[in-house]
C-alpha cells in the first residue's frame, strides 16, 4: 500500500473527530455550562497524562512488528502483542490508581474557589482512574495494527476511541444528566468500546489461536524502543497542559474553557503532520538502511511544512469571526488571542 494512501486514510480518520468536535463542543458546553467543562478538561488532562504509565509500548509495538522478518510466525507476532498489553495492563493499573489518588488531592487545589464543582467530580474519579488502563491496552493493538501497516482498521479504532469519547458525553449531557460524574462514566464507556473494537480487529492477525505468554526477550526489545518515547511522555504532558491547570488555579473553571477550546482548534490542525507520521513509520522502522530512512523523515518535514504554512497563514485572521459563528452564545472573546 502506497504512503500517499496511507496518509490520506489516516487524515480522513482524523478529520472526523475534528468534525465531531466542531459540533459537540459548543453544544456540550451549552448544556453543561462553561465552569463544568473547565474542569472536565482538567480531568482529561490527568486522565491523558498518566498514560506516561504506557512507557511507550502503544509505538513500541508498531516497531517492533513492522521489524518483524515476514516469514516469522504468528506466534511470534501474538508474543510482541501479548507481553505489551500484559505489561501495559500491569502499569495501567499503577497509573490508574495513581490518577486517582493525585486528582482526589489536586482537583480542591486547582479548583480551589468552586467547592460545588470540585464534590461533584471527586465521585467519579475510579471511572476517571479507570480510563488509563482501558486507553493503555487499546494503545498496544492500534500499534500492532499500524506495524502491519493496516491502517484503515487502525483507523476504526482511532473513530471509536476517539469519536465516542465526543459524542458520548454530549448525549449523557442531553438525555442523562449534565452532572461530572455522568460525563465522566460515558467517557469511560467511549474508552471500553473502543478496545474492545481494538480487541475485535487485532484477534484473528494476531491472537487467534496463539499461546498467551510474556516474552522477556520481546519486553526488553520492547522497552529500549519504548523508553525513549516514554522520557518525552513525562516532560512534554507537563509542560503542555500545566498552562490549563495554572489558568484553573488563578482565574477560575470558565477561564480554563476560554482557553482550551481554541487550544483544541490549534491542536487539530496537526492532523496532516500526524497522519503522515503515522503512515511513514512502520516504513522507516522496516528500513535496513539508516541514510535511506533518514532521507525518508527529512522529506515528510519538508512537505509538512510547505502543505501547513500556507492554511495557518490564512486562518488566523479569520479566528475571531469563526470562533463567534462557532461558539455563539458560548463564545468568549479571550479566546481570539490563544
Amino acid at each position: 500500500m502506497s504512503l500517499a494512501r496511507n496518509t490520506l486514510i489516516n487524515i480522513i480518520s482524523a478529520s472526523l473527530p475534528v468534525v465531531l468536535a466542531l459540533i459537540t463542543v459548543p453544544a456540550t458546553i451549552a448544556l453543561i455550562g462553561a465552569g463544568r467543562y473547565g474542569v472536565l478538561t482538567i480531568a482529561w488532562i490527568f486522565a491523558g497524562y498518566f498514560g506516561l504509565f504506557e512507557l511507550g509500548l502503544g509505538r513500541a509495538t508498531t516497531h517492533r512488528i513492522a521489524a518483524l522478518p515476514r516469514e516469522s510466525s504468528r506466534q511470534a507476532y501474538a508474543d510482541v502483542v501479548w507481553t505489551a498489553l500484559l505489561a501495559n495492563l500491569a502499569l495501567g493499573t499503577a497509573g490508574g490508581l495513581l490518577l486517582g489518588w493525585v486528582a482526589w488531592e489536586f482537583m480542591g487545589l486547582i479548583f480551589w474557589g468552586e467547592a460545588a464543582l470540585v464534590a461533584e467530580i471527586k465521585p467519579a474519579i475510579p471511572l476517571l482512574a479507570l480510563c488509563v488502563p482501558l486507553t493503555m491496552a487499546t494503545g498496544v493493538f492500534s500499534g500492532a495494527l499500524v506495524g502491519r501497516q493496516r491502517f484503515a482498521a487502525a483507523a476504526i479504532v482511532l473513530q471509536c476511541a476517539t469519536s465516542l469519547s465526543l459524542l458520548l458525553p454530549l448525549l449523557a449531557a442531553a438525555f442523562w444528566s449534565a452532572q461530572l460524574g455522568a460525563l465522566i462514566a460515558a467517557t469511560a464507556a467511549a474508552r471500553l468500546i473502543g478496545l474492545v473494537a481494538a480487541l475485535a480487529l487485532v484477534w484473528g492477525d494476531f491472537l487467534k489461536g496463539s499461546t498467551i505468554r510474556f516474552d522477556r526477550s520481546q519486553w526488553r526489545s520492547l522497552l529500549s524502543f519504548g523508553g525513549w518515547i516514554a522520557l518525552s511522555a513525562i516532560v512534554a504532558p507537563l509542560i503542555l497542559s500545566s498552562d490549563r491547570m495554572l489558568l484553573g488555579a488563578s482565574f477560575g473553571a470558565a477561564a480554563v474553557t476560554a482557553y482550551a477550546v481554541p487550544h483544541q482548534v490549534a491542536t487539530r490542525l496537526l492532523v496532516l503532520s500526524d497522519a503522515l507520521a503515522n503512515a511513514l513509520f512502520p516504513r522507516i522502522a522496516a528500513q535496513d538502511d539508516t541514510e535511506q530512512a533518514v532521507d525518508l523523515a527529512k522529506q515528510a518535514q519538508l512537505t509538512t511544512a510547505l502543505l501547513m504554512a500556507l492554511p495557518i497563514a490564512a486562518l488566523i485572521p479569520l479566528v475571531e469571526p469563526l470562533l463567534q459563528l462557532w461558539l455563539q452564545g458560548a463564545f468568549d472573546l479571550r479566546s481570539v488571542a490563544v
